[in-house]
């Protein structure tokens, strides 16, 4: 679809109005092709005049940018000589896709030149211009000039503001663009000279991400007036826009992630951080998309979107550093709104709100270079306040160095000279450091050092002494003191010694409290191990008295055991049960009379007494009734023969066989011969106790080690139990048996 009118009109030109570029934008006439349907031969014809519409005074802007714009202005030269001029279209260089155009040459003849963006460096007719024509003027003629623009994959749509000059003035014209360019580059690059040497010096990160974000505006500078597209790829022209279009992505991220550390915004507002790094991951990722987009507009547009947020962001914490009188903070925000200024200028510009002009046209470059300018003075300012807390902080550690409780000093192996603090000076008796130091060896009154063969040795073998405690003389009273020594050896670049340097610490009161601490130690073990020695002798006392009251008690309460299964007359029946009811008082006696001496020797509290009933009662298996044990054999090894002969009656009265043996070689003999099932074993027994004959079992004597063994004993302390599990025993009984839980017992077992 094309739209137009019908007239057509000349603009009068000679050189005079050349000389300070003739203004053509009010005698431009245009059609606005939506379907891009129209060729050069199309439009030079007759059908086509009345779609022709003039523009006015006001630069032309292209509805969108996906119309295809065709132009014509027609030229009559009124002078009496050809000249050559140069048609400029005031365009920044990333602006259209593609450029064309009919410009008459020196023969009188049409060229058609196909420039922009989107073709490679061959494609300009001035060199190093995209949008720079040169047109052949005949004098006393007229010539009409015809040409489109087309940016079908830009994201803003095009403008024509076009310019005549003569070629002296546009050569005046591109001096003065290049010395505009060389001092605004030549000011962006001092600073980053600067800043990279402050990087190099300081070794901060907040310089390297400063450089990081220098290098990125210097890209977008270049991208924005084209000094990308006509030196770095000149041959590849959509790679030029990708970088720019990526690098823009990268110099948010970096202005971002330098606001956000120049504030020191991860102290002071925690509950942002997690915003800061949602912003940083979204330039990453917007910057790997740039990187491999096909659809640089979107991306473009995208770029966009991500300036806004990082804008906002970066204004919200300036606002909060500004409140917290922070003194950076208003070199930043003076940044913050140059770049903003000289930003929108450029963007109002290309979108016809601001007039083409030089302010307009560099607004990129100069808001760039005074954010620079302003964040350097926000780093220096910064400097200046570390500065000052480094001066503070080292006049507070020179005066703690000073007073140090220890004494320190470095001596100098090749001059034989001392520098110390004032404690070492107090310590060694001088009355202050230049007094000891005057005196220029340290081990001229104290400390003879390489008179200590170990410790000189110690010193250059390992390169450190740590802890090295000696005797010294006081230089004022030659008392004696300790003192320990820490020391290093420093080496010079060719490795050769050349400084100690270490600290020297007063432990006179720390000797002494050693002294003391080790004669009270002596004394708490020597009573430890009386103490120890004592409460051994008590237990095996009351391990020997509850062996020798249980061992005949065993023999009463088991021949009890045996009559009650006998038919008695009801008197003899009636003095057993009473005879029973004795023993069983004389055995509660006896238990209570252990308890209690075994309470006072401190081996058992006034509970332990019920936990040990406990404990024996919580181990007791339980067992029905109707359980029957099969046929077994038995060892029964007990060294009392009264014992051995009721043990064996109670089992053999439970169905099983036994044989007997009285000590623990005995018993190994005879399992190593016979096989059994489970053995009762005494604890107390000459030539070798069930302890030990348990442990040879355990460990395959007797070829029964897995044969289960229950204690059968008259020992009931707790620590004759916890040596019947130990050694191994599988169960513990207490004399005098008691024949139900015997049977229990060897169901469990069985």
């Amino acid at each position: 679809m094309l739209v137009g009118s019908t007239y057509a009109f000349a603009v009068k030109a000679d050189p005079d109005s050349l000389s300070s570029g003739l203004d053509l934008s009010p005698f431009l006439e245009i059609i606005e092709d939506v379907e891009h349907s129209y060729s050069f031969e199309q439009i030079q014809s007759e059908q086509f005049a009345h779609l022709w519409r003039a523009v006015g005074s006001e630069v032309y802007r292209a509805p969108n940018t996906k119309t295809k714009i065709w132009f014509k202005f027609t030229i009559d030269w009124q002078d009496h000589s050809d000249t050559l001029a140069v048609l400029f279209v005031w365009l920044p260089p990333p602006m259209v896709d593609q450029f064309s155009i009919l410009v008459p040459s020196v023969d009188q003849s049409f060229r058609l030149i196909n420039t922009g963006t989107n073709l490679p460096h061959a494609s300009r007719d001035i060199d190093n211009q995209l949008y720079a024509f040169k047109l052949a003027l005949s004098r006393n003629k007229q010539h009409t000039i015809y040409g489109y623009i087309d940016n079908i994959n830009g994201a803003i749509p095009a403008a024509l503001p076009l310019y005549l000059y003569s070629e002296a003035s546009y050569k005046q014209l591109e001096e003065n663009t290049i010395i505009v360019s060389v001092i605004l580059y030549s000011v962006v690059g001092a600073i980053l000279l600067y800043n990279c040497c402050l990087f190099l010096t300081l070794r901060s990160p907040i310089y390297g991400m400063y450089l990081v974000f220098l290098v990125t505006v210097v890209i977008t500078c270049m991208f924005s007036d084209g000094t990308l597209l006509r030196w770095a790829f000149p041959e590849n022209p959509l790679l030029a826009k990708r970088v720019g279009i990526a690098n823009a992505a990268i110099s948010l991220t970096a202005y971002c992630t330098f606001v956000f550390t120049a504030i020191n915004g991860k102290k002071y507002w925690p509950q942002l951080k997690s915003i800061y790094h949602t912003v940083v991951g979204i330039g990453i990722f917007i910057f790997l998309h740039n990187t491999l987009a096909a659809n640089l507009p979107l991306a473009a547009n995208i770029t966009q979107g991500y300036a806004l947020i990082v804008l906002l962001f970066t204004l919200v914490l300036i606002i909060l550093a500004v409140r917290r009188r922070q003194p950076t903070t208003r070199y930043i925000l003076l940044a913050e709104v140059m770049t903003i200024s000289g930003s929108l200028s450029y963007v109002f510009m290309i979108h016809d709100v601001l007039p083409y002009n030089w302010i307009s046209y560099w607004g990129i470059h100069w808001g760039s270079i005074f954010e620079s300018i302003l964040l350097s003075l926000a780093l220096a300012a910064q400097t200046q306040l570390l500065r000052r807390q480094v001066i503070e902080n080292f006049h507070k550690y020179e005066h703690l160095y000073e007073n140090s409780l220890q004494g320190l000093f470095q001596f100098c192996l090749r001059s034989q000279t001392l520098k110390c603090n004032n404690s070492l000076a107090t310590l060694l008796g001088f009355e202050s450091k230049e007094v000891l130091m005057a005196n220029g060896r340290l081990d001229k009154y104290q400390l003879d050092f390489w008179n200590q063969p170990e410790l000189s040795a110690n010193l250059f073998q390992t390169g450190h002494i740590s802890n090295y405690e000696i005797q010294i003389y006081r230089y004022d009273n030659n008392d004696k003191i300790w003192v320990s020594i820490d020391m290093r050896l420093i080496d010079d670049k060719e490795g050769n010694p050349s400084f100690v340097e270490g600290s020297i610490t007063n432990i006179d009161e720390h000797k002494l409290k050693e002294q003391e601490e080790k004669l009270r130690e002596q004394a708490q073990q020597l009573a430890l191990e009386n103490l120890h020695k004592s409460s051994v002798s008590k237990k095996e006392f009351l391990s020997t008295i509850s062996h020798e009251l249980r061992t005949p008690m065993n023999g009463i309460v088991g021949y009890l055991e045996l009559l009650k299964e006998e038919t008695l007359d009801f008197d003899v029946k009636m003095h057993h049960d009473n005879l029973g009811i004795y023993a069983g008082e004389m055995m509660s006696l006896v238990d209570r009379i252990l308890h209690l001496t075994e309470m006072q020797a401190g081996n058992l509290s006034s509970d332990d007494s019920t936990k040990e009933q406990e404990k024996v009662i919580s181990e007791k298996p339980i067992t029905t009734d109707d359980k029957d044990a099969r046929n077994a054999n038995i060892l029964i090894v007990e060294d009392n023969i009264t014992n051995q002969k009721i043990l064996a009656a109670l089992v053999n009265k439970f169905g099983h066989q036994s044989t007997n043996a009285i000590n623990g070689i005995e018993a190994l003999n005879v399992l190593a011969k016979s096989h059994y099932d489970l053995i009762l074993m005494d604890c107390q027994m000459p030539k070798m106790d069930g302890f030990e004959a348990t442990r040879n079992i355990r460990a395959g004597i007797g070829n029964h080690s897995d044969v289960p063994i229950i204690a059968v004993t008259a020992n009931v302390m707790d620590n004759d139990i916890n040596r019947c599990f130990e050694c191994g025993m599988n169960d513990y009984l207490a004399k005098p048996i008691n024949k139900s839980l015997l049977q229990n017992k060897l169901n469990q077992w069985l």
